[in-house]
């Protein structure tokens, strides 16, 4: 899986692998959850980041969330990328924001604001891609860390029936309106 950023000077990103193999027998052999789209069983730790030249996002830049096709099972299928406000200003109810995502990304036909406060970018073709908003607010740092979890299934064979489970990745990413380098990225 690979979340690239599409920047003005290239393209940098921080990729990671599942474990596919492990995940199934793990999933063969131990109760790691219910499994479904309500409670979806955290995989991080059968994920491994392979590299991670960025972890900030300024804006006008792309960030798209993607898993190497030829990396996954074939019955892989991204179900969402959900992204969370996890700054702590953000959530300790001091800032008060009217749609507070549309000062933070440019909102599309993808994109989905839900009742918890988060938002939900729907996949074409297994790829979730959403752009920061140009002239961002400046607000403080603090404010912009987000959270994303990206939620796919797969199907398992349990007890000779095929079982669709579903499976969360959760890093941490920051959000800028202060490029570095006084703007020049």
């Amino acid at each position: 899986m690979e979340i690239t950023l599409n920047e003005k000077k290239g393209k940098s990103k921080i990729s990671f692998s599942v474990q596919f193999r492990r995940l199934g027998e793990a999933i063969a052999t131990c109760n790691l959850g219910i499994g479904n789209v309500f409670a979806p069983i955290v995989i991080d730790g059968f994920v491994t980041i392979n590299d991670y030249d960025l972890d900030t996002f300024y804006g006008g830049e792309t960030i798209r969330m993607e898993f190497d096709s030829k990396t996954v099972p074939r019955d892989f299928q991204v179900v969402c990328c959900k992204i969370n406000n996890v700054g702590k200003e953000y959530n300790s109810g001091s800032l008060n924001v009217l749609n507070p995502w549309e000062n933070i990304f440019v909102k599309n036909e993808q994109t989905l604001y839900l009742p918890d406060g988060s938002l939900c970018i729907m996949p074409e073709k297994n790829v979730c891609e959403i752009t920061v908003m140009e002239g961002m607010p400046s607000y403080p740092d603090k404010f912009n860390y987000i959270s994303y979890s990206i939620i796919f299934s797969l199907n398992y064979l349990e007890n000779d029936e095929l079982r669709k489970y579903y499976f969360i990745i959760d890093p941490l990413l920051k959000i800028s309106s202060n490029p570095p380098n006084g703007g020049n990225v």
